[in-house]
């Protein structure tokens, strides 16, 4: 029986909600109730954020207080969630449990590009747990080129502060672009966040590939650049990787754009910048991936 657990750790920016949703609609996935879970990047603090969530008795006092609201809303994500990260093992049981109510079901996963930061201990802790109850662990890692990466990341940071939803991870960040020149907001704020210890762990991937496969076989994770994506030789390895031949990607629709405004073009000296920050990282993609042959390299 195919029981198939698809961890997916990045890259941010890097089509993983195209690639959830697209799994998602087939009609023996099940991805379950939520986009992204947050449950590992919270538990081994790979960022600063919603610390509560890993404090039992704030979540304790959080759930009896709302006791008669959660009971009529208990299927609403937030409160499902906080039980994962009250008990880890709740999160694994509830994986398991889409397979014991549907027998037709052949994969599930949890794609959270933060997940990139996480250390070996923590690929370990999930795979063990998992393949305890059966699974067969799938790694899926999307590298996008950093600059690139990067440049989108400011782009969206940008509109989700237009419209009040800059979020936790970021939210100090708000003073910072009200105070951008809006005539080089792009190049300003890239310029202040790639050396941004919340973005480096999005963009080491040399780090994140470091620990994978301190863990897992090679054989089970998939590499691919997000340039690559959406051609049909990299799709096709995907659906045999997935084993599920019969999935039909629509590579037409990209979900979560963020475009590129041409009058806030990035400064050749920034973009040199930003690729001899993480040379390292564009040296082993090239090295492992053939990444010189689709992003921007400066030397």
């Amino acid at each position: 029986m195919q029981k198939d657990f698809i961890l997916g750790v990045g890259c941010q920016k890097g089509a993983t909600s195209w690639l959830r949703k697209q799994l998602n609609e087939y009609e023996t996935c099940n991805f379950g109730f939520r986009k992204e879970y947050h449950i590992f990047d919270v538990l081994y603090k790979v960022e600063n954020v919603r610390e509560k969530f890993i404090k039992k008795n704030d979540l304790i006092y959080n759930f009896k207080s709302n006791i008669k609201r959660t009971f009529k809303n208990i299927l609403l994500s937030e409160y499902r969630r906080d039980f994962f990260l009250l008990d880890v093992k709740n999160y694994f049981d509830y994986f398991n449990s889409l397979f014991l109510n549907n027998k037709e079901l052949t994969t599930t996963g949890d794609l959270t590009p933060s997940y990139a930061g996480l250390p070996s201990e923590a690929f370990k802790d999930i795979k063990e747990n998992l393949e305890k109850r059966g699974f067969k662990v799938k790694v899926i890692f999307i590298m996008r080129d950093p600059l690139e990466r990067i440049w989108s990341q400011a782009r969206m940071l940008i509109k989700k502060y237009k419209s009040n939803n800059l979020g936790n991870i970021f939210s100090d960040l708000g003073p910072i672009i009200d105070n951008l020149d809006p005539n080089n907001i792009d190049n300003e704020l890239v310029e202040y966040i790639y050396k941004d210890e919340r973005v480096i762990k999005r963009t080491r991937y040399e780090k994140t590939i470091n620990n994978l496969e301190k863990v897992f076989n090679k054989d089970d994770i998939f590499y691919t650049l997000y340039e690559n994506l959406f051609h049909k030789e990299t799709l096709d390895r995907l659906k045999s990787f997935l084993c599920l031949p019969n999935l039909i990607f629509d590579s037409e629709k990209i979900y979560k754009t963020n475009p590129k405004a041409n009058k806030h073009e990035l400064s050749n000296d920034l973009k040199k910048d930003i690729f001899n920050f993480y040379k390292d990282t564009y040296l082993l993609c090239d090295i492992r991936f053939n990444a010189r042959s689709s992003w921007n390299y400066f030397e």
